[in-house]
């Protein structure tokens, strides 16, 4: 077959399925390393968090009660750190599991219309995925206050 009677043949929907199905699994797994991913940069991040603070007790004198710039500058990093971890981790980490989320359902979907089946719903709690961000960028938060107080013991 040339390429001109390759562009004119049409496909039987078992085999456009089957191409569906293949890329709905590798949009899967590309989904499930994301997830991976996503671990490993959170435990990370509340490791540094943690050793950081452990340091900071053992070699520096931090008392932010009686020195009120310790404090602003704890603060200060704190604020930053929580930022840096919500904005330049988990948001674009969650942008990509969306757009997996959405390819995944648009290949069910397209599989279910070619195939006159239908599958369950790749991922029904949708709706609570925002709040997963923000629940995890608060325990980084909740970390950098755990620590400012043992610094401060």
């Amino acid at each position: 077959m040339n390429d001109e009677e390759i562009l004119k043949s049409e496909m039987s929907n078992k085999e456009k399925a089957d191409c569906l199905i293949e890329l709905h699994k590798g949009q899967l797994e590309h989904y499930k390393d994301t997830r991976a991913i996503e671990f490993k940069i959170n435990l990370t991040f509340w490791s540094f968090i943690i050793l950081g603070g452990y340091y900071i007790k053992k070699e520096i004198e931090f008392n932010p009660w009686t020195n009120s710039s310790h404090l602003c500058w704890y603060i200060i990093i704190s604020i930053i750190v929580t930022t840096t971890h919500l904005f330049l981790c988990m948001k674009p980490i969650q942008r990509s599991e969306d757009k997996d989320d959405y390819f995944i359902n648009q290949y069910r979907s397209e599989v279910e219309r070619l195939a006159q089946i239908k599958i369950k719903p790749f991922n029904k709690h949708k709706k609570y995925k925002q709040h997963w961000v923000f629940f995890v960028t608060g325990i980084t938060a909740f970390l950098l206050i755990v620590v400012g107080i043992y610094l401060s013991l």
